[in-house]
């Protein structure tokens, strides 16, 4: 330990590379591994506080010189949820005063909390709640988008007292508009994997979202979300009808890209243009450009079923469409 606090020659971390991967098998890593194998800080109860002994131990690393500090605040960061809960006021003074530093101090932490990959807390939530709105709208500061857009979603989705929400509506439509289109991708993304179980609770979150989260600023129509937008609608299942509309203010025609046309189970056999055909129509006649030439891979078979539903065959929108593909 006397050699580690030994001024850094230089600052070795380099930009694109994550704290995290450089933690994990950096010597001040090695030391907090042997701590936390420490038999003194099992089978504590919530609130009741670490042993002195062993806080000081991790006191010593959190006094390091330089990049060596901050490889002791990823590992710290990655264990937060627990030290929190064991001992909140160690964990208030020695890493949730970094958690809105805008440095790399800061950026170790964030780094070892989503490489967790667990959400924060219902108590340590409201403590990293601001902090985490800020970094979501900073991409260059911003490591893992997937897993904070889950620590996002599912801050907005918590009840917590009488029907409150760690995250508002306005909170959470203000990072998307703030944010970048990997997130706000990302985000759809993650949104979707929850829902894919027809008995998620998350798919009564869907239409709120859609209803009062999602922004409707013209700057976010772009063809890359309109993508990603029209894809979570084919994907959603009996909730695609009331979705669609929702979405379709913000859509723009795409290129090049593919549109996930699944079907409804192995069981029903069935495909979206034959489930919901109206719907599908719309979804279409939003995304489809006038060339041709960059529509989806096979999306005649979808015309061809929209021919075959009464509620679109004689639609003029399907007739345009068949005319771009020169279908007869």
């Amino acid at each position: 330990m006397t050699a580690l606090r030994l001024p850094p020659v230089e600052q070795r971390h380099r930009a694109h590379r994550s704290w995290a991967d450089e933690a994990l098998n950096a010597p001040v890593g090695n030391l907090f591994d042997f701590l936390i194998k420490d038999p003194a800080k099992d089978g504590l109860n919530a609130g009741v506080g670490f042993p002195q002994h062993w806080t000081d131990r991790l006191d010593d690393l959190l006094a390091l010189p330089g990049d060596m500090r901050r490889h002791a605040l990823v590992m710290l960061g990655f264990q937060i949820n627990w030290l929190f809960t064991i001992d909140p006021g160690w964990t208030k003074r020695q890493l949730l005063s970094h958690v809105g530093d805008g440095g790399p101090d800061g950026d170790a932490l964030w780094d070892g909390i989503l490489w967790a990959a667990r959400p924060p807390s219902r108590l340590l939530y409201p403590e990293v709640k601001e902090a985490l709105l800020v970094r979501a709208t900073k991409p260059g500061r911003r490591q893992g988008s997937t897993i904070l857009a889950g620590f996002l979603l599912a801050g907005w989705a918590s009840d917590v007292i009488k029907g409150e929400h760690f995250i508002s509506d306005i909170e959470l439509r203000e990072v998307l508009i703030h944010s970048d289109d990997e997130l706000r991708e990302r985000l759809v993304w993650q949104l979707k994997r929850w829902c894919a179980d027809p008995d998620s609770p998350w798919r009564d979150r869907i239409v709120p979202f859609f209803e009062k989260v999602w922004p409707k600023q013209r700057a976010l129509r772009a063809p890359a979300m309109s993508s990603a937008l029209a894809n979570f609608a084919l994907a959603s299942g009996d909730l695609m009808p009331t979705l669609v509309p929702l979405i379709l203010p913000r859509l723009v025609a795409v290129r090049n890209t593919l549109l996930r046309f699944e079907y409804l189970g192995e069981t029903a056999g069935d495909h979206v243009a034959r489930a919901y055909p109206a719907a599908t129509l719309d979804l279409l006649w939003a995304v489809l450009g006038e060339d041709s030439s960059s529509w989806p891979y096979r999306i005649e078979r979808t015309l061809e079923l929209l021919a075959q539903a009464p509620e679109t065959a004689s639609d003029s929108r399907l007739s345009e469409l068949r005319r771009r593909l020169d279908l007869p």
